[in-house]
């Protein structure tokens, strides 16, 4: 799941070309999916699953995350709605999501629901898919925020502040 609202735009040509290179190194066996979110939108490929590394898909997958471009509003929600009820051909869910983002547009009173609804979605639809966080420059609530979801679904949170990356904090016990 990746960021490409306004606040992005600075950084996104890096994580695009980042997001490549990840998917570059996949193995054949591997499975994976890109969502991008941002400007009220969800941006897929319209085969909504789990893909398998292959050359084209991964050729596809370039492509697709090439078209993409920065603008409008966060809304992470709907587009970890979506990421959670990705399968393979197998109906699994993904093992891992990765949430890249610089922060959540929501109001103080809106992050306690916004938590509990991110945890639901991971319970009800993905309950062993771990979330892990990279955050860029997050504001305090965004951090903890990120934090919070990683801690719950056993996964980890990265935070790249003022050209460095600070400390993996990993909640999955190794």
């Amino acid at each position: 799941l990746v960021d490409c609202s306004g606040s992005m735009k600075g950084i996104l040509p890096r994580v695009k070309k980042e997001l490549k290179k990840s998917i570059a190194s996949l193995q054949q066996d591997q499975y994976f999916a890109v969502i991008f979110f941002g400007g009220g939108k969800i941006h897929m490929p319209a085969n909504a699953t789990l893909l398998r590394a292959s050359n084209d898909a991964k050729s596809s997958a370039y492509n697709f995350i090439d078209s993409i471009a920065a603008g409008g509003r966060t809304d992470t929600l709907e587009a970890l709605e979506r990421a959670v009820k990705i399968r393979d051909k197998r109906r699994r869910p993904a093992s891992v999501i990765y949430l890249l983002t610089d922060g959540f547009e929501l109001a103080s009173e809106n992050s306690v629901q916004f938590e509990q609804k991110a945890v639901t979605l991971l319970k009800r639809f993905a309950p062993g898919t771990k979330v892990n966080a990279i955050g860029f420059w997050p504001q305090n609530n965004d951090r903890e925020m990120l934090e919070s979801l990683a801690e719950k679904s056993g996964g980890a949170a990265v935070f790249i502040t003022d050209n460095h990356k600070e400390q993996n904090t990993d909640y999955s016990g190794n």
